[in-house]
């Protein structure tokens, strides 16, 4: 566990185990610095920062990408974009700033790490070239401010304030899909989808789809394509993903979802909650594709949650071969977890359980 300098709003990976993550106290003269800052997990504690791989803002930063090919790191301050790059001397330093006259909401690299896709707080999401930052074309479908993002290749996910998921081709913006909540059916018209990601290595289109509801916690389904050969067929000569629909789903969370993640090998997933908890989650690939839960840190007993982090969490992500899971909050602090371990909180209330199954036997012998 690492305690930072300001509240965290932005975090990601680098290769070995590195971590990066932004956030702040924003322009209001409140003490709070505003920063990023590059660290490195060794297996058990994180690296102390300095001055060669902390920066300061005069602003928050709220969104970073990593391209993790060419160890470079963008983020997001207000109207600018600031670009790091590691150094060959373990340093970071900045190449390039660019004002895109928007106020930018998420931002994400293309998986080549040629384009910089940039969504704004007011809907509209830019595709810029990289390195020379060039815009080539905007999204226009969002209504409302940007909330998450992925650039997954052929295609690009969004989902935004407007309550409204976007599936569309990364080549020109054409919109492919809009992903509509199934649970409406169910719990109203106020369920809606919060976070969208692909799952890589699957042998069709498969995407986790975290959705929250106004009183049943939040669900993540796994959406997938249909793989028939007419629509194979079409897809293949328009070079668009085939349309993908709800398969199976899955309540994983008593409070509203912030955040959802997938392992780099596809087989795991993560979903963090405002309450301040983590879940984990293992794929079931098959006939029949859905999700198993590994482990939470919600107690079965909600008197008895033990929260990880005391605010909501806003990132999270895996490391690149998937052994930890990183987790930051709006209380400053990140936390690594081992993906193969029980975390502390379901072990506390394993313990309380049995305790209390014990006393509750004892009294019964001693009455007896």
């Amino acid at each position: 566990r690492y305690v930072a300098k300001f509240p965290i709003y932005a975090l990601g990976t680098l290769p070995a185990n590195g971590v990066v993550f932004a956030g702040g106290g924003g322009r209001m003269k409140s003490g709070i610095m505003n920063g990023l800052s590059v660290h490195r997990f060794d297996g058990s504690s994180f690296s102390s920062g300095d001055e060669s791989t902390c920066f300061k803002f005069e602003d928050v930063p709220v969104a970073i990408a990593v391209c993790k090919t060419e160890k470079i790191v963008a983020t997001a301050v207000g109207e600018q974009c600031r670009f790091y790059r590691c150094e060959p001397s373990g340093s970071w330093s900045l190449i390039l700033e660019k004002e895109l006259g928007h106020k930018v909401s998420c931002l994400d690299f293309s998986p080549d790490g040629s384009l910089l896709y940039a969504a704004t707080e007011e809907g509209p999401i830019g595709v810029y070239s990289y390195p020379a930052m060039k815009q080539l074309y905007s999204f226009d479908r969002h209504r409302k401010g940007v909330h998450d993002l992925q650039a997954c290749g052929e295609f690009v996910i969004s989902a935004s304030r407007d309550r409204k998921t976007f599936l569309w081709s990364s080549t020109d913006g054409t919109m492919l899909q809009q992903l509509e909540s199934p649970l409406k059916e169910k719990f109203g018209r106020l369920c809606h989808i919060r976070t969208c990601r692909r799952i890589p290595h699957a042998p069709v289109t498969t995407l986790a789809v975290a959705e929250a509801t106004p009183s049943q916690g939040s669900f993540v389904s796994i959406w997938t394509s249909e793989d028939s050969s007419l629509n194979a067929r079409q897809s293949k000569q328009r070079n668009v993903p085939l349309a993908v629909s709800p398969m199976s789903s899955m309540r994983v969370l008593r409070e509203p979802i912030t955040c959802l993640r997938v392992a780099g090998a596809g087989d795991l997933l993560a979903a963090a909650s405002a309450e301040g908890h983590i879940v984990l989650l293992k794929l079931l690939r098959g006939p029949k594709t859905g999700l198993e839960k590994v482990w939470t840190t919600e107690s079965f007993i909600p008197s008895w949650n033990f929260p990880l982090h005391t605010l909501p969490v806003t990132a999270i992500d895996f490391s690149g071969p998937g052994d930890f899971l990183f987790s930051a909050s709006a209380d400053s602090s990140i936390s690594a977890l081992a993906t193969n371990a029980v975390p502390t909180t379901e072990l506390v209330t394993l313990i309380g359980v049995i305790g209390v199954l014990l006393t509750f036997l004892i009294g019964l012998l001693v009455n007896l």
